[in-house]
């Protein structure tokens, strides 16, 4: 086979591989948040209508809201992943991705609203961040993110933007030490347990 031929078995190989890809994560993504959202929000309901009447909240039920949490925190770690898919892309082909559809545009570009943290985790949480096979570690120190290195940030996001040189929702970046759970969380599933 000529170099022409070789090259362009290769090209479809990795054309193949991005598709197969980005079909197993929206098959992923679909298949794991199906009525997750829904159940969650009837635990969450259950849990405040049983504070208001002071009734003790079994732990079992507590123990339900974390597993779902944490089946959403899985979640967001794939929707991460497919993000750093679709940047390492748009990284290596710049100008060529401009002429995609809307419809792509508005799944690769991270939301831009600015957003102030409704509450910032307490002062002592450990904090890290992993972005292109490199680990950054942080903590939390008077309403600030200390980044190893780095500084000090007001939110995740602006660490995360300082890190990556490229915008992205900090919440949906760094991951939390819950001495709790004695486990990980991403910072946007500690803010939505702390709601």
């Amino acid at each position: 086979m000529d170099d022409y031929g070789k090259l362009k078995n290769r090209i479809e190989a990795v054309v193949r591989e991005c598709e197969s890809l980005m079909n197993y994560f929206d098959m992923l993504l679909q298949d794991s948040q199906k009525g997750k959202f829904a159940q969650l929000q009837e635990i969450e309901k259950t849990i405040d209508s049983m504070q208001q009447k002071g009734i003790d909240i079994p732990p079992e039920l507590r123990k339900l809201k974390l597993d779902f949490l944490s089946g959403l925190d899985d979640v967001e770690k794939q929707k991460a992943l497919k993000r750093e898919l679709i940047e390492n892309i748009q990284r290596i082909f710049p100008g060529q991705t401009r002429n995609l559809s809307k419809k792509k545009k508005d799944e690769m570009t991270p939301n831009r609203k600015p957003r102030l943290p409704k509450q910032f985790p307490p002062d002592g949480t450990l904090c890290r961040f992993a972005y292109k096979e490199q680990l950054y570690k942080a903590e939390i120190q008077d309403n600030q993110i200390v980044v190893d290195n780095y500084g000090a940030f007001p939110s995740f996001s602006a660490a995360s933007v300082k890190i990556s040189q490229t915008s992205r929702n900090g919440w949906r970046d760094w991951e939390l030490w819950i001495p709790e759970l004695q486990r990980w969380i991403l910072a946007d599933i500690w803010r939505k347990m702390t709601k």
